[in-house]
C-alpha cells in the first residue's frame, strides 16, 4: 500500500511545476506591462524575462504532460486493484494537481503563452 502513496503523491506534485511556473511567469509579465497580457497583446517573446521563464516552463510542460497519461493508467489499475478498500486521500491529492494543469493548458494564460 506504501508504494501507491508514493507512485500518487509523485504524479500528484509534478503537475505543480507547471502551473508555479506559467502563473508566475504570467504574473511578472502583468506586473512589468501595468496590464494582464492576453493573445498576441504582446507577444511573450517579446519580454526580456520570457528566456528565464521558458526553459523552466516547457520541460515542465513536457514532463506533466507524460506524467498525466501515466497518471491516469497508475490511478486506473490502482481503482480496479483495490476497489474494496479504496485510500481516497493520495488519489485526490494526485487528481487535483492535474485538474489544475489541465484547465490551465485549455486557458487564456496557456493560450498566450505558446502564442
Amino acid at each position: 500500500m506504501k508504494i501507491w502513496k508514493i507512485i500518487f503523491y509523485l504524479l500528484g506534485t509534478i503537475p505543480w511545476f507547471f502551473i508555479v511556473s506559467l502563473i508566475t511567469f504570467y504574473f511578472h509579465a502583468e506586473k512589468i506591462l501595468g496590464y494582464f497580457p492576453r493573445y498576441y497583446f504582446p507577444d511573450p517573446k517579446e519580454l526580456s524575462i520570457y528566456s528565464n521563464y521558458s526553459p523552466f516552463i516547457n520541460c515542465s510542460f513536457g514532463i506533466w504532460f507524460y506524467s498525466f497519461f501515466v497518471w491516469l493508467f497508475v490511478t486506473i489499475i490502482y481503482l480496479i486493484i483495490n476497489r474494496k478498500k479504496i485510500n481516497w486521500h493520495f488519489v485526490i491529492f494526485a487528481f487535483i494537481g492535474n485538474i489544475i494543469s489541465l484547465i490551465l493548458v485549455f486557458s487564456k494564460i496557456f493560450e498566450w503563452y505558446i502564442d
